[in-house]
């Protein structure tokens, strides 16, 4: 979950495991710049940076409330996104539509 005053968040949390068609998903759905850094990276890293890719593009997406609709197209704006850490076999992050924004997690449990 996340609160913010003012302005638009979006959290995307994701399991880390095996998805034979990652690199189909990411050609398809991260915006060009993404894709192109992405393709760039060594093979045996891919994996781990789709994660960390996706979960930043949904938590942008979720932002707008867009959802998977907005996916291919580069998100424009003033954006702050950071990586959350959630565990060792997880990869989160947050997004808010405003630069500078400053995140604070919280345990409630």
């Amino acid at each position: 979950m996340a609160a913010a005053r003012d302005v638009d968040v979006g959290v995307d949390v994701e399991r880390r495991r095996p998805i034979p068609e990652y690199e189909a998903i990411a050609e398809r759905f991260f915006p060009p710049s993404q894709w192109r850094a992405f393709a760039r990276n060594p093979a045996g890293d891919r994996e781990r940076d789709f994660f960390r890719r996706w979960t930043r593009l949904e938590a942008m997406l979720k932002a707008r409330g867009i959802g998977l609709y907005g996916a291919g197209i580069e998100q424009g704006g003033q954006w702050t996104v950071h990586e959350i850490d959630a565990g060792e076999n997880y990869a989160a992050a947050v997004a808010a539509t405003a630069k500078g924004m400053q995140l604070r997690v919280h345990d409630f449990s």
